[in-house]
């Protein structure tokens, strides 16, 4: 908080786990969309937007408003500082 040394994560520096995208993501997506392979297109309607969207309906834990982006509605084990864009 106050005392870091480190500025809080902001939306630019905040990233999901390899081990999320890896392990649970892809079982997710089937689920979601009915598809075995599904692409980017028909995964983000089904899990990043409006009332389908992973965030929705839980409070942004950095701004406080109602509904979240996806990295932000994830457990803490699941997110945290990005290391690598994939």
């Amino acid at each position: 908080c106050c005392n870091s040394p480190f500025p809080p994560l902001t939306p630019a520096t905040l990233g999901v786990s390899a081990r999320y995208v890896v392990e649970i993501f892809p079982s997710l997506a089937r689920s979601a969309t009915g598809l075995e392979n599904p692409n980017f297109y028909e995964i983000c309607p089904q899990l990043a937007l409006g009332e389908h969207g992973l965030g929705f309906g839980k409070t942004c834990p950095r701004d406080g408003k109602p509904n979240c982006s996806l990295v932000d509605s994830l457990e803490d084990q699941y997110s945290g500082k990005v290391t690598h864009f994939v």
